[in-house]
């Protein structure tokens, strides 16, 4: 999913939307990752995380 935002204020920040699972079993979704377009020395990652579908 990608995202494009024109100002964001300093400070945390969570980013919500809605998926459907159509398959179960254990997934590992990687890391999230955020870079200016024009300044990409201001840039800001999480971790991964497993997610588990029953």
């Amino acid at each position: 999913m990608n995202f494009f935002i024109y100002w964001l204020p300093k400070g945390v920040h969570v980013f919500e939307y809605a998926l459907r699972v159509s398959h179960a079993g254990v997934f590992s979704n990687g890391i999230s990752t955020i870079q200016c377009m024009y300044a990409p020395e201001f840039a800001a990652h999480t971790q991964g995380f497993t997610v588990t579908v029953k």
